[in-house]
């Protein structure tokens, strides 16, 4: 709208020019030449002027106020500090898991241990068998637990082995019945077992009153024998 009035007024001053200023009665003026009642006529090119400057800050009195409602105030970010120190993001951590710890087994209390120990020969056996056969069989007792734990082993038999096993009780003339076989001893001459003896067998044990009887095909009610005593 003010660029309208201000193209106006320009056209209108144009053609007041071509015209030049008339008198009050209508007639023409010349410029500079006062009128019947002594007014001095100004010049149309102030007009045009003054109504260029009108416009023009009319304008600019639109533009500002549509720049001032239009653009947002600036607020520009904050610069980083490079001597923050930067962290970096981690993965959010799992639930700790508790892991059961094996409790460890009580420590065997050397003093219930007791060492056996046995010389194996055919001169031990009731009666005496012939032969050139020799063994040897060594043990350790826990008295705790009365599990019993043994090695043997044998040479120069006249058969091959057909059974082990401890006999009792007895002393060293008598003979006594099997009280525990040795498992899969058949044609072992090493040999290596375990135990559990009840509270009557390990009295019988560690009174000398058990032994070892190795039986073999050439002797089937033993060639070798020996009386178990504590070493």
């Amino acid at each position: 709208m003010a660029a309208q009035a201000f193209f106006q007024a320009d056209e209108g001053d144009a053609r007041a020019m071509q015209r030049g200023p008339r008198s009050p009665g209508g007639g023409d003026l010349s410029p500079g030449v006062d009128d019947k009642q002594g007014r001095s006529m100004k010049h149309p090119t102030h007009r045009i002027r003054a109504a260029k400057l009108a416009a023009t800050g009319t304008m600019m009195l639109l533009l500002s106020a549509c720049a001032v409602r239009s653009l947002p105030p600036y607020n520009p970010p904050p610069l980083p500090d490079p001597n923050a120190q930067q962290t970096r993001p981690t993965a959010p951590s799992s639930p700790a898991v508790s892991t059961p710890v094996p409790t460890p087994s009580a420590p065997t209390d050397e003093r219930n241990l007791v060492a056996l120990a046995a010389d194996l020969s055919g001169g031990e056996v009731v009666p005496a068998a012939d032969t050139s056969g020799r063994g040897e069989f060594a043990a350790v007792y826990d008295r705790s637990t009365r599990l019993l734990r043994w090695k043997s082993s044998v040479s120069g038999l006249r058969g091959e082995i057909t059974g082990v096993s401890f006999n009792g009780p007895a002393d060293l003339d008598q003979n006594a019945p099997a009280v525990i076989e040795w498992a899969s001893a058949a044609g072992k001459a090493r040999y290596e077992g375990r135990a559990t003896l009840t509270a009557t067998q390990s009295s019988s044990l560690l009174a000398g009153l058990w032994y070892v009887n190795v039986r073999t095909r050439a002797f089937p009610q033993g060639e070798l024998r020996g009386q178990i005593t504590i070493r």
